[in-house]
């Protein structure tokens, strides 16, 4: 079989209408009908009205289902020209215009676009359809098509009622409610035809029959969900109106479309009908809307008995959301409510309303005797002043604050309102409280605290302009000094150090240690530049003594040069004073006394403290760019001893530094001969140490040096020379005129006998010389 171009397209474009019926149309319906909550009016969105016809073109062939009834209704009403239709498209546009305008748009997605579930009351008719297909004999059998094939709802569409009143005079039911079409009536009120509705009425139309298959709505509620005034006013007149209908689902009646959309006229003839009942919820709408018209004429009604719950949008709780003043001071008046009782959330009137920043409510609750602005309602517990605070709502801060009875200490979870200000850094905020506290209240210490933790300068600043506050406060301003040096916080500690007020030298407890200062505490964290700034107060103690000495000395001992200088330049530094120092191991020698010829090694004595000048703390820890910076300065003693007896001297040998053993022998060469606690002189240490000789012959060369001193245990450097077998040292040492090699030991030990057999040529050497 040969299968035409022209076939071919029409099969290629049926398979293609089929793939967007089953793929595409679904998503697409989706997006077309929105999220379902549009309740403003039965037409749906541009792209449900797209689908529908793309629906209908490509279930041309269905002989089954609601599209064939609408393709047979097009050919019944051409044939009979119940309707006037240009072509085939027109019709199917008044058709789709029809169907938008009858149903909600979800129905028309599910049952017409999806096609997900079938329509139950619709099963009879179309049983009775599809047999008078299959018979072809249903034109002649069926005693009102037009009322079948909806031509009373499609003249509806057109606005035609001359057409529709032929029909009605011709037998269709003017009340009836179509499958696909609808009711004649709710189209008209979906497509605002006044004259159609009034038409209906007239020709018998009840006006209290429903006008929907699914859904309890007659012609007045379904006039005032879409918004039609004119038709609400209409039906109004109607003396056989029934004003009391409500929808079966949300139970909204006509009242409460009137009241929500300011219709206040008619509002006044849905009032003034017996069978009205002002139920809360339109009370409710009208105050979320702000019509205050209306409101007024509900509240007048003594039948009205408003529900102000804590479990719902009450009209109270919309009234201060949506600041409506002139509806709170109404309600509270008219029904004696107690202002302090908690509405929706747990929260009070005035704590809702200052959460939100509506200043005009807060002031009309302020104004009545019995509000309680400090009232803590159960949830989170704030008061109003606090909810302000937190949100920065300036306004609100400033009616509260002009309340007498207003406690402005109040606290949640211990914090109260300026805290909570200044934790936000709500600047202008804090400044309206402050401005209410009590100067000389010590809470003020935790918000100035809080201020300086919160690195904020500006709230840091209120504090300190105010002359009182420093006045009452100076302890807290000196602790804000030494949490702004602690932490680094350079500007914080510029804006506080410019008082005199500021005591720098006012000490705490750290991590560091028990004192510390403001300067000690920017040492310690290495804040050089918050160091620098504190060391320009003129009344700082730059010879202060904690536990670490001197803030000098803890500079040489963390090897910081950064900032030495700057402290070296003030005239009144003492750069000798030592640390109180505590006890630790100090390094000792000692020699093993079961072995006569074993070396002397290093052991560890705790007989000692660490009080060193911070020369010495330099020298003790290495950090000789530190011992040169204070080498520069004329102060410092060289020579000074801790409680180990060592120089600066001693530790310079310790650690082979030559150049710094050079620089302290030109400073001051009498370290060469003093010994520390164990008798030990430098050249001891340089001798046991196996030092260079370059550096034994600069300690030999100094014009005071002593070679023959002993230590306690009576060993002389030579004779450790010979000990350690070290051929350059006891060479070095032979050489100096000033050696005395007939010195013993304590047990009477000679320089050859303390020599170990064997090895190196030290004992030839002193034998050579013939020195002993």
């Amino acid at each position: 079989m040969v299968v035409s171009p022209a076939n071919r397209a029409n099969i290629s474009a049926r398979y293609f209408d089929d793939l967007v019926s089953r793929v595409a149309l679904p998503a697409l319906s989706r997006y077309a009908l929105g999220d379902g909550t549009d309740r403003t009016g039965a037409i749906s969105p541009p792209g449900l009205r797209w689908l529908l016809m793309t629906k209908i073109r490509m279930s041309q062939t269905d002989r089954v289902g609601p599209f064939a009834l609408l393709l047979d209704s097009r050919l019944f009403l051409k044939q009979s020209n119940a309707i006037c239709a240009e072509d085939e498209e027109a019709f199917l546009d008044v058709a789709c215009r029809t169907i938008l305008a009858a149903h909600d748009a979800r129905w028309i997605v599910e049952f017409l676009v999806e096609g997900q579930r079938f329509f139950t009351p619709w099963s009879q008719q179309l049983d009775a359809y599809k047999k008078r297909l299959e018979a072809e004999e249903w034109a002649d059998k069926s005693p009102e098509p037009q009322e079948f094939y909806g031509a009373l709802q499609i003249a509806s569409t057109l606005g035609d009622w001359p057409t529709m009143e032929s029909l009605i005079k011709g037998g269709v039911r003017a009340d009836r409610v179509h499958p696909l079409f609808g009711s004649a009536a709710r189209v008209a009120i979906s497509l605002d035809h006044l004259h159609i509705v009034q038409g209906l009425v007239r020709c018998g139309h009840d006006p209290n029959a429903q006008i929907c298959l699914i859904g309890n709505r007659n012609l007045l509620l379904y006039a005032g969900e879409l918004g039609r005034r004119d038709m609400m006013e209409f039906l109004l007149t109607l003396p056989e109106i029934q004003t009391s209908t409500k929808h079966e689902a949300t139970e909204e009646t006509a009242l409460f479309w009137a009241a929500g959309r300011g219709w206040t006229e008619a509002v006044r003839l849905l009032l003034s009908n017996p069978g009205t009942e002002p139920g809360p919820a339109a009370l409710d709408v009208a105050v979320k809307e702000g019509h205050e018209d209306i409101v007024r004429l509900l509240v007048a009604r003594d039948d009205l008995k408003p529900n102000f719950g804590v479990r719902r949008r009450c009209s109270l709780w919309l009234a201060v959301q949506h600041d409506r003043d002139w509806a709170v001071k109404l309600l509270l008046d008219r029904y004696a409510v107690n202002p302090n009782m908690e509405i929706r959330g747990g929260e009070t009137m005035l704590a809702l309303a200052a959460k939100l920043g509506h200043e005009s409510v807060v002031r009309v609750l302020l104004q009545r005797d019995d509000i309680n602005p400090n009232h803590q309602a159960q949830g989170e517990r704030k008061t109003a002043l606090q909810y302000a605070a937190t949100e920065n709502h300036l306004g609100v801060v400033e009616a509260l604050l002009e309340s007498p009875r207003l406690d402005v200490k109040a606290t949640h979870d211990g914090v109260f309102a300026l805290e909570i200000a200044v934790y936000k850094r709500h600047v202008k905020c804090a400044r309206l409280i402050l401005g209410r506290m009590n100067k000389a209240d010590k809470d003020l210490e935790g918000a100035l605290m809080l201020a300086v933790r919160r690195g904020s300068v500006s709230l840091v600043r209120l504090f300190h302009e105010d002359a009182q506050i420093r006045s009452c406060l100076p302890y807290a301003f000196s602790l804000a000094l030494f949490q702004a040096a602690l932490e680094g916080a350079t500007d914080m500690v510029g804006e506080i150090i410019k008082y005199d007020e500021i005591d720098p030298n006012r000490t705490y407890a750290t991590c560091f240690s028990r004192k510390d200062t403001a300067l000690f505490a920017a040492v310690h964290r290495g804040h050089v530049d918050a160091a620098r700034l504190v060391l320009s107060h003129p009344r700082l103690d730059i010879n202060h003594t904690g536990f670490n000495g001197t803030v000098l000395g803890l500079l040489a001992d963390r090897g910081d040069q950064r900032l030495m200088k700057d402290v070296l330049r003030n005239a009144n530094l003492d750069v000798n004073i030592r640390a109180p120092g505590y006890q630790d191991n100090i390094i000792v020698y000692r020699q093993d006394p079961d072995e006569p010829h074993g070396k002397f090694t290093d052991d560890f004595d705790m007989r000692f403290t660490w009080d060193d000048t911070p020369l010495l703390r330099a020298a003790r820890k290495g950090f000789f760019i530190s011992v040169r910076i204070l080498l520069e300065d004329p102060r410092t003693d060289v020579c000074a001893t801790s409680s180990d007896q060592r120089t600066a001297l001693w530790w310079a040998v310790y650690w082979n530094r030559e150049s710094i053993v050079r620089r302290l022998l030109e400073a001051d060469n009498r370290a060469v001969n003093m010994r520390d606690v164990e008798g030990w002189t430098p050249l001891h240490l340089a001798v046991n140490l196996s030092r260079s000789e370059s550096m034994l012959r600069l300690l030999l060369e100094q014009q005071h040096v002593d070679p023959n001193i002993t230590t306690e245990a009576g060993w002389t450097a030579l004779h450790l020379a010979m000990l350690c077998c070290t051929t350059k040292a006891v060479e070095a040492l032979l050489d100096h005129p000033g050696i005395d090699t007939s010195v013993r030991l304590g047990d009477g030990r000679t320089l050859s006998e303390v020599h170990a057999p064997g090895g190196c040529d030290c004992k030839s050497l002193v034998q050579s010389r013939n020195l002993e």
